[in-house]
């Protein structure tokens, strides 16, 4: 549906090198959509956040993605690297 409303198109195909996606968003008069297809293990792209259609904030994901991680408690951190049970 947002890819029909922005694009006038309702196919928006992913590759399967980058089947994850990111976006940012900016509304008003003639909306727009940022996005970065990204791999599995890729690092994470700056984003916009978009305050005003004319004003943005460039959010620095992986680092913000990074600092998270490093301040989870261990206990936290094992339960989500452990293999996923079969």
């Amino acid at each position: 549906m947002v890819w029909e409303e922005l694009l006038g198109e309702a196919d928006f195909a992913l590759s399967a090198d980058a089947p994850l996606t990111l976006a940012s968003y900016v509304g008003g008069d003639c909306p727009e959509a940022f996005v970065e297809p990204r791999a599995i293990s890729a690092a994470l792209p700056e984003m916009p956040l978009f305050l005003t259609p004319e004003v943005y904030v460039p959010v620095p994901l992986e680092a913000a993605y990074r600092s998270a991680w490093d301040g989870l408690p261990a206990f936290w951190r094992g339960i989500l690297e452990a293999p996923a049970p079969s």
